[in-house]
Protein backbone atom coordinates (compact mmCIF):
# COMPACT_ATOMS: atom_id res chain seq x y z
CA UNK A 1 0.00 0.00 0.00
CA UNK A 2 2.83 2.35 0.81
CA UNK A 3 4.38 1.69 -2.60
CA UNK A 4 1.07 2.57 -4.25
CA UNK A 5 0.92 5.87 -2.35
CA UNK A 6 4.48 6.69 -3.36
CA UNK A 7 3.61 5.92 -6.97
CA UNK A 8 0.53 8.16 -6.75
CA UNK A 9 2.56 10.97 -5.23
CA UNK A 10 5.20 10.64 -7.93
CA UNK A 11 2.47 10.68 -10.61
CA UNK A 12 0.86 13.72 -8.95
CA UNK A 13 4.18 15.59 -8.89
CA UNK A 14 4.81 14.69 -12.53
CA UNK A 15 1.36 15.98 -13.47
CA UNK A 16 1.95 19.19 -11.48
CA UNK A 17 5.26 19.75 -13.30
CA UNK A 18 3.56 19.09 -16.62
CA UNK A 19 0.77 21.53 -15.69
CA UNK A 20 3.41 24.15 -14.82
CA UNK A 21 5.11 23.64 -18.18
CA UNK A 22 1.77 23.98 -19.97
CA UNK A 23 0.96 27.10 -17.95
CA UNK A 24 4.30 28.68 -18.94
CA UNK A 25 3.68 27.83 -22.59
CA UNK A 26 0.18 29.30 -22.34
CA UNK A 27 1.57 32.52 -20.87
CA UNK A 28 4.13 32.74 -23.67
CA UNK A 29 1.46 32.23 -26.31
CA UNK A 30 -0.74 34.87 -24.70
CA UNK A 31 2.12 37.38 -24.83
CA UNK A 32 2.74 36.51 -28.48
CA UNK A 33 -0.96 36.94 -29.29
CA UNK A 34 -1.00 40.31 -27.53
CA UNK A 35 1.91 41.38 -29.72
CA UNK A 36 0.04 40.25 -32.84
CA UNK A 37 -3.03 42.19 -31.73
CA UNK A 38 -1.02 45.37 -31.21
CA UNK A 39 0.63 44.97 -34.61
CA UNK A 40 -2.76 44.29 -36.19
CA UNK A 41 -4.22 47.47 -34.70
CA UNK A 42 -1.31 49.56 -35.99
CA UNK A 43 -1.56 48.07 -39.49
CA UNK A 44 -5.34 48.40 -39.50
CA UNK A 45 -5.17 52.08 -38.56
CA UNK A 46 -2.57 52.72 -41.26
CA UNK A 47 -4.64 50.93 -43.89
CA UNK A 48 -7.92 52.61 -42.95
CA UNK A 49 -7.88 55.29 -45.62
CA UNK A 50 -11.61 55.78 -45.97
CA UNK A 51 -11.58 59.23 -44.35
CA UNK A 52 -8.60 60.38 -46.38
CA UNK A 53 -10.12 59.08 -49.62
CA UNK A 54 -13.44 60.78 -48.89
CA UNK A 55 -11.64 64.05 -48.15
CA UNK A 56 -9.57 63.80 -51.35
CA UNK A 57 -12.68 63.06 -53.43
CA UNK A 58 -14.46 66.05 -51.96
CA UNK A 59 -11.51 68.34 -52.67
CA UNK A 60 -11.23 66.96 -56.20
CA UNK A 61 -14.95 67.46 -56.87
CA UNK A 62 -14.77 71.02 -55.56
CA UNK A 63 -11.76 71.79 -57.73
CA UNK A 64 -13.46 70.29 -60.79
CA UNK A 65 -16.53 72.41 -60.16
CA UNK A 66 -14.43 75.58 -59.79
CA UNK A 67 -12.49 74.72 -62.92
CA UNK A 68 -15.66 74.09 -64.89
CA UNK A 69 -17.11 77.41 -63.73
CA UNK A 70 -13.92 79.25 -64.75
CA UNK A 71 -14.03 77.63 -68.20
CA UNK A 72 -17.70 78.51 -68.62
CA UNK A 73 -17.03 82.08 -67.50
CA UNK A 74 -14.16 82.42 -69.97
CA UNK A 75 -16.29 80.99 -72.77
CA UNK A 76 -19.13 83.34 -72.03
CA UNK A 77 -16.82 86.39 -72.24
CA UNK A 78 -15.14 85.41 -75.51
CA UNK A 79 -17.00 85.75 -78.81
CA UNK A 80 -18.05 82.60 -80.62
CA UNK A 81 -15.51 81.99 -83.38
CA UNK A 82 -18.01 80.05 -85.45
CA UNK A 83 -20.57 82.81 -85.48
CA UNK A 84 -21.01 84.70 -88.76
CA UNK A 85 -21.51 87.88 -86.72
CA UNK A 86 -17.73 88.18 -86.34
CA UNK A 87 -17.45 89.65 -89.79
CA UNK A 88 -16.52 86.69 -91.90
CA UNK A 89 -16.53 87.49 -95.59
CA UNK A 90 -17.98 85.05 -98.01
Amino acid sequence: MRDTNIEYLAEKEALERHAAVLNDQNNGLNKELDGFLQTDEVVRSQLDRRGRVTNMRSKNDNELTRSYLRVEDARSRSPDKRSPARGYRY
